[in-house]
């Protein structure tokens, strides 16, 4: 499928940055570096490391409420090149939170949206893939 819409079972996309009036902070950086420890190496085994370089942005996830509660949300509408997740004005004062997911590592970094975010919107190119998921050329709130 073009638009790989759920990540291990997290509806998730990906992204590059947020740009939008009430809100201009980047969302997720579009990539990080990490770093990883074998542990309990059995005897006899060596530690070698393989070099990947950065990680990459893969997706975004957003969240209903606080990210560790692991309630996901469904985009509302949901098309080839483009995603939109909607907020009732009854629940504008509830936090909603997102992931940034990154490739070959399983660090995530979350970050709430601004209170009052009515709706916000992902758009992508299916053309070009990060393990799998669609580029996200922007994702706004509003």
């Amino acid at each position: 499928m073009a638009s790989k819409l759920y990540l291990r079972g997290i509806c998730a996309l990906v992204a590059v940055g947020v740009s939008l009036s009430a809100w201009s902070a980047e969302i997720c950086p579009t990539e990080i570096k990490t770093t990883q420890n074998a542990v309990d190496v059995p005897t006899g085994y060596g530690v070698g490391e393989d070099v990947y370089g950065p990680h990459r942005l893969q997706s975004i996830a957003v969240y209903d409420g606080l990210v560790k509660d692991m309630a996901s949300l469904v985009p509302d509408v949901q098309k080839k090149s483009l995603a939109r997740w909607n907020f009732s004005k009854s629940s504008s004062s509830q936090t909603r939170e997102i992931a940034c997911h990154y490739s070959r590592t399983r660090i995530v970094l979350t970050k709430a949206l601004p209170v009052g975010v009515q709706s916000c919107t992902a758009t992508f190119d299916p053309t070009i893939l990060i393990e799998g998921s669609s580029e996200i050329k922007s994702f706004k709130c509003k």
